[in-house]
């Protein structure tokens, strides 16, 4: 006899509940098991690649402004590169303003 109350075992079975809903949970019935995030996916992982292959990039800010460059470095809160239209020095931007980026093909010179 495992001398759990009904208290404790409709708790247990909310508890349970939950973990399916959201995925913890290890049922038979799960074809796939969810594990941490790994820190080095997301953008992080895009923005080394961009650095490793001199990948230009297009950055868009939230105002709506574009930048072009080169990605020099980054860390958890900026984005270090070299615009196309500032004469070889580097720019640092915060991400926290940015908007989105991408891969740029080409560098736009106006």
């Amino acid at each position: 006899m495992q001398g759990n109350t009904a208290h404790e075992t409709t708790r247990n079975v909310l508890s349970l509940n939950r973990h399916r809903q959201s995925g913890l949970a290890g049922a038979s019935g799960d074809s796939q098991q969810r594990r941490p995030l790994d820190p080095r996916n997301g953008h992080e992982a895009i923005l080394k690649t961009m650095i490793k292959n001199r990948q230009d990039i297009a950055i868009t800010f939230r105002n709506g402004e574009q930048v072009y460059g080169r990605i020099s470095q980054f860390d958890n809160f900026t984005i270090t590169i070299y615009p196309d239209d500032n004469d070889g020095m580097p720019e640092t931007f915060f991400k926290h303003d940015i908007r989105s980026f991408t891969a740029s093909t080409s560098r736009v010179k106006e």
